[in-house]
């Protein structure tokens, strides 16, 4: 069986000589890195040839946007595409020209049609919803020169504009239309794609070092038990540091020096919580290292309860069942082609805190049997009506007190591995310098992660109960 969009375990059985990763984690599936054991059974990425590595991505959403106050205190009609004063409440006939301030107008085109949902006229007591299509579309002012293809405003005495009742209304796009025999136009929304970068970072683990005299006294290191439990140890450590690498490392490319006195760059590889960080931050100009959300907010002191897109959530506490289940919709809002699964790293008292509402709630779990379901690996699987959860207590978060109520929600499907040219891991023998005394190996692999939309995992931290 298959789970995550990995390979299955009767393939991880035939094919686990062929990376020295897949091998550690087939061997040693309760250690302490479980998300990097998950990784190795991905296909092999492309192996890299320039330590710093990037890639494209671009947001596919529906496009659309909010209205906003053409001026303080107003509706968001304006009087001209200066979208600087509000309009009067005036009738808006059929065909007639209209100006509607956006918070982004560069999601619209010349000649989409769009959609005003729920606006508010001066006198009726339901909203309408009120149709128009974009002839212009002023992107440093964020209006949108539109005319009316309804009559919804021009039967009463026109949109509610003298406060701000009509904005925050969602305008979205709902078709476009063109002339017979008209030549094409590219005003508007571009959506070109923007690039994000890492680095590989070296990790190096030492096996040893055994002694000149050792070495003579009838070992053979590479198949006794001294060596074997040595570069065990050494293999294990060396995974836990990566693992640690893709959950909490941070981005950054210095210079160090070495034993020798040499000047040397040291990169360092951003994990997902880096990423997700950067996804809360939106931009640059809010101090971003990308512009994943262009003139976004920069939501990372707000309260998650009030942004949909926030992924970083801090101090989550005590939550109801429905806000919990909130974050579960969330959790879906996007995914990979892998499937509607995600994994769910966490503490052990999350999990009790999750285990809990799911016996309040008398929702159906399954034990995914360690061996031919999922590795080795203890996993319960939480079926719920956006997608499944397979929940799995990470020992590095156990054993920290202050991780202990911490769960990271991962899209396996958009975590990536990447190593340099022929420096996956592997280990390496006789690394002592020619005229050293003993025997030094060590396990070294240099490499780095691709973690792409950001969108598809969350961070939530401190999340102590979830009431009924």
């Amino acid at each position: 069986m298959a789970i995550l969009g990995l390979m299955t375990t009767t393939q991880l059985e035939s094919e686990r000589a062929l990376n020295a990763r897949r091998k550690v984690f087939y061997d040693y599936p309760n250690g302490k890195f479980p998300l990097m054991g998950l990784l190795s059974l991905m296909e092999d990425a492309e192996e890299l040839s320039d330590p710093e590595f990037g890639w494209h991505e671009e947001r596919w959403q529906s496009a659309r946007s909010l209205t906003a106050a053409a001026e303080s205190g107003k509706g968001p009609f304006a009087t001209s595409t200066a979208g600087t004063t509000a309009a009067s409440e005036a009738t808006i006939a059929l065909a007639a020209t209209a100006y509607l301030k956006v918070v982004d107008a560069t999601q619209f085109r010349v000649r989409d049609v769009i959609r005003i949902k729920n606006l508010y006229t001066t006198t009726a007591t339901t909203p309408v919803q009120t149709t128009a299509w974009v002839t212009a579309a002023d992107n440093t002012t964020n209006v949108l020169t539109i005319k009316l293809m309804d009559t919804t405003l021009a039967s009463d005495t026109g949109p509610k504009n003298s406060n701000t009742t009509n904005n925050s209304l969602y305008v979205s796009v709902i078709g476009t239309a063109t002339g017979e025999g008209d030549r094409s136009r590219s005003d508007g929304r571009v959506g070109e794609p923007f690039k994000l970068t890492n680095y590989t970072q070296i990790f190096r683990s030492v096996v040893g070092p055994f002694t000149g005299t050792a070495l003579k006294m009838g070992q053979k290191y590479d198949s006794k038990p001294l060596y074997r439990k040595a570069a065990k140890d050494g293999a294990l450590r060396h995974m836990e540091l990566m693992e640690k690498a893709a959950l909490f490392g941070v981005a950054r490319s210095t210079t160090t020096t070495t034993i020798d006195g040499d000047t040397v760059p040291v990169r360092y590889t951003g994990g997902i919580e880096y990423f997700l960080n950067q996804w809360d931050k939106g931009n640059t100009p809010n101090g971003g290292a990308f512009n994943y959300r262009p003139n976004g907010t920069d939501l990372s002191a707000a309260d998650w309860r009030d942004y949909d897109e926030k992924r970083v959530l801090r101090s989550v506490g005590s939550i109801t069942s429905g806000e919990w289940e909130e974050l579960i919709r969330r959790m879906f809002a996007s995914q990979s082609d892998s499937g509607f699964e995600k994994l769910v790293i966490c503490g052990d008292k999350t999990l009790a805190a999750v285990n809990r509402w799911v016996q309040n709630k008398s929702i159906t779990t399954r034990d995914l049997k360690t061996k031919e379901e999922s590795y080795g690996l203890q996993i319960k699987q939480v079926d719920t009506v956006h997608g499944s959860l397979m929940f799995k207590t990470h020992p590095l978060f156990k054993e920290d007190p202050s991780m202990q109520n911490t769960m990271l929600v991962v899209d396996m499907g958009d975590i990536v591995y990447h190593c340099m040219e022929g420096r996956d891991t592997e280990l390496l023998k006789n690394r002592q310098q020619r005229d050293a005394d003993h025997r030094k190996d060590e396990w070294l692999t240099e490499c780095g992660f691709e973690v792409r939309h950001p969108k598809r995992h969350m961070w939530i931290d401190g999340l102590t109960e979830i009431l009924a």
